[in-house]
């Protein structure tokens, strides 16, 4: 084996190793950042902004990665999950309104896999983290037939970055008491 032979060598094997030692630890700096814990998710949503969840929800995914937190519980109601996600993110492009909502549903539905087509219906105004803030209401159907509501707002999170909210949930669903509480506890 030529010398040159030897040095190329050498130099693809030390580049393969440095390959697998980097891919491991991006794997773990990664993988830490991701929770399936209830706990871990719930903590992640108190960062993002105060308030108590509905009876009956868990934190069912969380992350916090290069400042992008995201808390997601859900509560099975009918055969059908009513979830709640938060999400915050630095202020980096001033995204308009339009553009935050379908981030927050694109988000959505990479996370759950649920598609649906919502059509706006109104809006009302209700306090986040003593800030007014406006809630916009749309109605849709899921894949498989359900009538859906989902609520959108946009705030200032705990730390400062932009937060956002959104429930979808069967239309119904909105009515119970424990609707207005959790509007109510983030005030």
């Amino acid at each position: 084996m030529s010398k040159t032979t030897k040095i190329v060598l050498s130099v693809v094997g030390v580049f393969a190793l440095l390959v697998v030692v980097g891919g491991f630890f991006a794997f773990r700096l990664i993988g830490s950042a991701l929770t399936l814990d209830p706990d871990q998710v719930e903590s992640i949503g108190q960062e993002i902004v105060v308030h108590e969840l509905p009876a009956g929800f868990d934190g069912i995914f969380g992350t916090d990665i290069a400042g992008v937190k995201l808390a997601m519980s859900s509560e099975t109601i009918s055969n059908q999950e009513a979830i709640i996600m938060l999400m915050s993110f630095p202020d980096d492009n001033e995204l308009t309104q339009e553009q935050l909502n379908e981030e927050m549903s694109r988000s959505f539905e990479q996370q759950t896999g649920q598609q649906a087509q919502f059509e706006f219906v109104g809006s009302r105004d209700i306090f986040i983290a003593g800030e007014a803030v406006t809630v916009e209401t749309l109605i849709g159907e899921s894949e498989n037939g359900v009538n859906l509501r989902q609520d959108l707002a946009v705030f200032e999170s705990v730390s400062g970055n932009i937060g956002m909210l959104m429930i979808v949930a069967p239309e119904p669903w909105f009515d119970s008491p424990s609707v207005g509480e959790f509007f109510d506890s983030m005030k």
